[in-house]
C-alpha cells in the first residue's frame, strides 16, 4: 500500500517475490505509480460504486512471473510478518492509561 510519491522513493516495500505482484494507491496517485511501479507490478486503487460501497479497481494488470524462491520461503515470510503485527497489537493494547491517577501513600 502505497499512500504519496515519497513511499515510492524509499525504497521500502517494494519486493516484489509472489507470483502476481499489485500496489495499492488512492486514487490522485494512479498515473504516478503507472509511471514509477516495477514493471509487471499491477495497481489497484479505491473506487466508489452505487450501491457497492467501496471497493478496489483493478487499474493495471499484473503480469506473472516464476517465482525465485520456493513457496514455503514465501508462507514463512507471512506467518512472521503477521506474528510480529499480533505482537505489537498486544503491546498497544497493553499500553492504556490507568483510569485514575495513582498516588503514593503517606505513612
Amino acid at each position: 500500500m502505497k499512500s504519496c510519491k515519497a513511499d515510492f522513493d524509499s525504497g521500502h516495500g517494494l519486493n516484489f517475490v509472489g507470483d502476481l505482484n499489485y500496489v495499492v494507491v488512492p486514487p490522485h496517485l494512479v498515473d504516478y505509480a503507472r509511471e514509477h511501479a516495477p514493471f509487471g507490478v499491477g495497481i489497484y486503487t479505491p473506487v466508489v460504486e452505487y450501491g457497492r460501497g467501496e471497493t478496489l479497481k483493478c487499474v493495471k494488470s499484473s503480469r506473472r512471473f516464476p517465482r525465485k524462491r520456493p513457496a514455503l520461503e514465501l508462507l514463512f515470510g507471512m506467518t512472521r510478518s503477521l506474528a510480529r503485527e499480533h505482537i505489537k497489537g498486544l503491546k498497544d493494547s497493553m499500553d492504556v492509561e490507568p483510569a485514575m491517577e495513582q498516588k503514593e501513600l503517606e505513612i
